[in-house]
């Protein structure tokens, strides 16, 4: 399933379970600006009305000035550490202490410790209990040096308790907080969890429609388009809407069944029979034990499905019983009508002519090494009693759990990957691969799976070896996306872009790796066409100014009169002259072969050649060369276009023994 991205948080907390730094920092610095005049008026009035000397007044300033400082910077969000602002803090504490008069007492400033109640909402117990120590060092040695013991160890007392008192404070504060964040954190797990689980159930049904029932409807949809001049077509017509049928049906049990499981039990039982009642008009009566754990529902309710489905098609009943109770080491369920009964020729008849129902229950109850007991006659009703033990129903239930875990791990990797795909395990082994893989590749499912590790089938070993050692050196995280060509069966090559990610496996929390394969065969087509139309445009426009000649099946088959200039030759000399070409350089011919293989290869190529010209001088030409087809795809040749490189020396006379056949 999946979770909520470790890195999120609730809103307005921070990765400390606190208030943010800022809005904490503010709340600290409002308290500490009215806390100093307090204490300063409280200092005053304790001395009963005295007048403190001008250095307790000029101390009082600095330490306001300082705490309004402070207040100003936290309200413009600048960040202050919290080391110095605290070392500050007891430093303003200590200025205050030694700057009252000796003959008063400096209890007046015991209000300084309400700060300890500001901080208990947001320090921890650690960083409280260090202030306070702070705070008591700087008090108590002053009250020690003017005032004597008594008072001293009067008021350090004092901020003891207080400190104290505001540390188990902070402490069930922070306690309480952590288990609000705690809570938070579960309940969006469990919603993303939920919402998980919502869309793979879309998918499925999404995905069973899709594959089964639509195509079903699809086809005869196809078969009723053409029914008016077939009339027999109405008879695929039928048996497509019967099949689809079918289909839908099924899709509504697997359905019904999973809601059936999830309400429980007892619920799925009524759920069962009322509808049973409903189509019937059936007098039903239910009995479940209620001690029977409702874990059991997946085993108990298709059984009884069966049985309540045979009673009420072929039965011909008035009443039904069902019973569903635990005996010794098991669950016995029982299900019993008044309807008509029947022989067991009549049931194997039954069974032959297509009615396979009870074929079905024989095998499920087999299936959990189970009894089942049919007591009936004809004109006696039915009684049929299945016995599972305790064992059998909790082996089926793991099985059973193991395989929809299984499922929806295959669903979810079909749904969300269309491509074709594999899934690697840790050591490059293939571990899955999908029916699309196999049919693009034609390999078998058997000999994609025997493979050794990096030993892969559809890509050369060496490549295979490098990709693999690749991957796992990677980040597990890292995506890898290359192209590829896979090998696949008969030689046959097909271009694909290869995609490596890292997937969870919901089954046992592997790492897994998912291989996916885009074919981008009909890309590469398309690119090669592309290249080719505008190689022929290019020619084409440089065959109206440069010269060229058109050749098929290697024959010289039309030239343009900027040609024969070029080379001296008349046209009749050139047209019929047959590869190799008795005007091109026999230094080039191996130059001319590979041009012309690639040309055939490609469509397309570009080569230098030497061109001996009438008079036997030469001349170096760029030769870009072209296929041509019609509208149909035939072949109409080539069209190859000659640019010389370099001045062009004007023409000699010509010489006999270069002149071209005739």
């Amino acid at each position: 399933m999946a979770s909520p991205p470790s890195s999120a948080q609730p809103s307005g907390l921070t990765h400390r379970m606190r208030l943010p730094r800022r809005d904490r920092a503010a709340v600290i610095a409002a308290a500490r600006l009215s806390t100093v005049p307090l204490a300063c008026s409280a200092s005053f009035a304790l001395d009963d009305g005295a007048l403190r000397d001008g250095a307790f007044l000029l101390a009082a300033a600095v330490c306001q000035t300082y705490a309004t400082g402070v207040w100003l910077l936290v309200r413009r969000r600048v960040a202050l550490p919290s080391a110095v602002v605290s070392a500050l803090d007891v430093a303003m504490v200590l200025g205050l202490a030694v700057a009252a008069h000796p003959s008063r007492s400096v209890a007046a400033l015991v209000p300084l410790i309400l700060l300890f109640v500001v901080w208990s909402m947001f320090l921890s117990p650690r960083a409280l209990a260090a202030r306070g120590v702070g705070i008591a060092g700087a008090i108590v040695p002053v009250e020690l040096v003017h005032h004597g013991v008594a008072d001293a160890a009067r008021n350090g007392f004092f901020i003891a308790v207080v400190v104290g008192v505001c540390a188990v404070v902070a402490r069930q504060m922070r306690e309480r907080l952590d288990g609000l964040v705690a809570l938070e954190r579960h309940t969006a797990t469990l919603q993303a969890d939920a919402e998980d689980l919502q869309r793979r159930e879309r998918v499925r049904i999404a995905q069973l429609l899709h594959d089964d029932a639509l195509q079903r409807l699809l086809a005869a949809r196809q078969d009723l388009d053409g029914a008016e001049s077939d009339p027999s077509a109405l008879e695929h017509v039928r048996d497509g809407l019967a099949e689809a049928t079918r289909a839908l049906r099924s899709l509504t049990h697997v359905v019904h069944d999973d809601a059936l499981e999830a309400a429980g039990l007892e619920s799925g039982i009524g759920r069962i029979v009322d509808e049973a009642v409903r189509r019937s008009g059936l007098t039903a009566h239910v009995a479940v034990d209620p001690e029977i754990d409702g874990h059991v529902a997946t085993v108990v309710l298709p059984i009884l499905r069966e049985l309540v489905a045979n009673a009420e098609r072929h039965a011909e009943a008035s009443e039904l019983a069902v019973e569903l109770r635990r005996e010794a080491g098991g669950l016995l369920l029982r299900v019993a009508d008044d309807g008509r009964g029947f022989t067991r020729a009549e049931l194997v008849d039954a069974e032959r002519s297509g009615h396979l129902g009870h074929a079905g229950l024989r095998r499920r109850v087999a299936d959990l090494q189970g009894e089942l007991e049919i007591d009936t006659a004809p004109g006696a009703g039915c009684r049929v009693t299945v016995r599972l033990r305790d064992a059998a129903i909790e082996a089926r239930r793991e099985l059973e759990s193991s395989l929809r875990r299984e499922r929806e791990w295959n669903a979810a990797l079909v749904a969300g990957f269309p491509d074709p795909f594999i899934v690697l395990g840790d050591d490059a082994r293939i571990i899955d691969v999908s029916d699309r893989f196999v049919a693009l590749t034609g390999w078998t499912r058997g000999e994609l799976l025997s493979a050794s590790p990096g030993q892969f089938p559809y890509l050369p070993p060496e490549t295979a070896i490098e990709d693999a050692a690749r991957i796992r050196e990677r980040d597990p995280h890292d995506d890898h996306t290359a192209e590829h060509e896979l090998h696949c069966r008969g030689g046959r090559r097909v271009a694909v872009i290869v995609s490596v990610r890292f997937v969870q496996d919901p089954r046992g929390g592997r790492g897994l790796r998912l291989v996916t394969f885009k074919d981008i065969t009909q890309r590469r087509e398309t690119e090669r066409r592309l290249v080719a139309e505008r190689d022929l445009s290019e020619a084409i426009r440089d065959a109206m100014q440069e010269p060229f000649l058109q050749t098929l099946d290697g024959v010289v088959v039309a030239v343009n009169e900027a040609f024969c200039t070029l080379t001296g030759y008349r046209q009749d000399e050139l047209i019929g002259a047959r590869r190799p070409y008795f005007f091109i350089r026999t230094a080039t011919l191996d130059e001319a072969f590979a041009y012309a293989a690639r040309l055939d290869a490609e469509g397309t190529a570009v080569t230098e050649l030497l061109i001996v010209r009438a008079d036997g001088s030469e001349v170096r030409v760029r030769v870009r060369g072209v296929t041509v087809r019609d509208v149909d795809g035939t072949s109409l040749g080539r069209v190859q276009t000659a640019h010389p490189l370099g001045a062009m020396p004007p023409l000699g006379p010509r010489r006999s023994e270069l002149r071209a056949p005739s």
